[in-house]
């Protein structure tokens, strides 16, 4: 989309040279119709001013359209990276070395209109992404914190999202908001339990419910998101390099 506005404005830029710059007087076009018209000093001035300002317009609409892009694109990553770091391993665990490279692969071989993967589309696909991650063994001791999604839900109802560098992303937001509402009600519920002592069988099925609808939506959005952008949109360059190393050539 971004690209034919680009190639437009240059069209048009063009075009306002042509019409501004050619001497007329010397067009069978005009003559045909006994319209002559001569170019002076002052009227190469409002040429030359004119397409300065369409210039100049152009250039301000793309710094708008980066600044925009950048800001999206960072805060879709920020929630995805705050989300991620909230969880970390207190409901699965995965080798980052095996899983990510895994991911990768799987988003090179999708097309741009493509759903991610899921634990709930078949058994098939169940058993493929269980063998990349194990459930935790960690206790708790406290509530759990809910999960962020406010730039996710923006994002779907807006019209100028520009985070989103391929259709996929904004294909798989829904699934992703679904996912994270279905998780946090689930820990709202463990949260307002008031026995002093966590209920194991309680957080035992968080735990399923997060591998199985939302733990792999996260981070196939994240790894899409990263791979899918130029290095230079990101702010936190660090974190990014640090997920982008798991790519293999």
């Amino acid at each position: 989309m971004l690209n034919r506005h680009k190639i437009y404005f240059l069209l048009l830029v063009l075009v306002l040279l042509l019409v501004f710059l050619i001497d007329y007087s010397d067009e069978n076009f005009f003559k045909i119709f006994k319209v002559i018209i001569y170019r002076d000093g002052v009227y190469l001035f409002v040429a030359l001013v004119t397409v300065l300002s369409v210039l100049a317009a152009y250039f301000q609409w793309q710094f708008e359209l980066n600044f925009k892009r950048k800001s999206d694109i960072n805060g879709l990553l920020e929630e995805l990276k705050h989300n991620v770091n909230i969880i970390g391993d207190l409901f699965v665990i995965f080798n980052a070395r095996d899983f990510y490279p895994f991911i990768f692969k799987e988003i090179g071989k999708m097309s741009n209109n493509k759903i991610y993967p899921n634990p709930t589309d078949s058994i098939k696909r169940r058993e493929q992404l269980f063998k990349f991650i194990s459930y935790s063994n960690k206790t708790v001791d406290s509530d759990l914190m809910p999960l962020r999604s406010n730039f996710i839900d923006n994002a779907i109802s807006s019209q100028n999202i520009f985070a989103l560098s391929n259709n996929r992303i904004f294909l798989n937001l829904g699934h992703l908001s679904y996912s994270i509402r279905r998780h946090n009600f689930y820990v709202n519920n463990f949260n307002s339990d008031p026995s002093p002592i966590p209920n194991k069988n309680e957080f035992k099925i968080i735990q399923k419910e997060y591998a199985l609808w939302l733990h792999f939506r996260l981070h196939f959005m994240l790894a899409d998101l990263i791979l899918n952008t130029k290095s230079k949109y990101f702010i936190d360059k660090e974190y990014v390099k640090n997920i982008k190393k798991y790519k293999t050539t």
